[in-house]
């Protein structure tokens, strides 16, 4: 039995936009969310992004937290000028990471990090970069399930997030698009409290025939 979340049109169209507290007054990716009930009452989020550009970078290693810092210093240097134009971008939110495991339990795993490109590059173009290393991208419309958490993030804490939340939507029948997932870091290091960290994993919607029902919901196909 395959259980479906369903999300209607009227949610992917556009809406009014009011980033949450933890974008810090930095151009954060509009999103919309809904609540999806599990059987066992507890709620996961579930948020739907358009499309976006992002800039990215990719580094291969085992350990989550040390390819994030080594790709923030090759984003940061684009942000401060090591672009075609020499311009200054500003920093935004979140720092994501696309988590590609290994295909071993010590294999190295892919970690593409990215900055989100501001809103005013967003329907135009931002400047491209000048390291071999580092690209403009665009990440496609995808919807995700959310885990929440706060505090200094660690490997072990994120792998453990994601396979709880894995764990908790595979007993509900949810499709997950793949073993890949996403961490996403809104505070710098020296925030010290108020921090938030999430992990998302992509999951598959069916989009609802009825565009006035502002609902999600779950279906059964046998």
């Amino acid at each position: 039995m395959l259980r479906t979340l369903i999300l209607s049109s009227a949610l992917v169209a556009a809406f009014s936009w009011e980033a949450p507290w933890y974008c810090h007054d930095l151009d954060c990716p509009a999103f919309e969310s809904d609540d999806f009930p599990l059987e066992t009452g507890e709620i996961v989020e579930v948020r739907h992004y358009e499309a976006n550009l992002w800039t990215s970078t990719v580094i291969k290693g085992t350990s989550l937290m040390a390819a994030t810092s080594e790709a923030f210093e090759k984003l940061f240097d684009y942000l401060q000028g090591a672009n075609e134009a020499g311009e200054v971008v500003d920093m935004t939110a979140p720092v994501l990471t696309y988590i590609t495991p290994g295909e071993g339990p010590n294999c190295a795993e892919t970690f593409k990090v990215s900055f989100y490109v501001p809103y005013k590059y967003q329907d135009s173009a931002p400047p491209n970069p000048t390291a071999d290393d580092v690209f403009i991208e665009k990440i496609d419309a995808m919807s995700v399930a959310i885990a929440a958490f706060d505090g200094f993030a660690t490997d072990e804490q994120v792998i453990e997030e994601a396979a709880e939340l894995a764990a908790k939507l595979q007993a509900e029948g949810v499709q997950m698009v793949s073993e890949s997932y996403y961490f996403a870091a809104y505070d710098p290091p020296f925030r010290l409290t108020n921090r938030h960290n999430e992990v998302w994993l992509p999951i598959l919607l069916e989009a609802q025939a009825k565009p006035e029902t502002a609902q999600m919901g779950r279906s059964v196909e046998e």
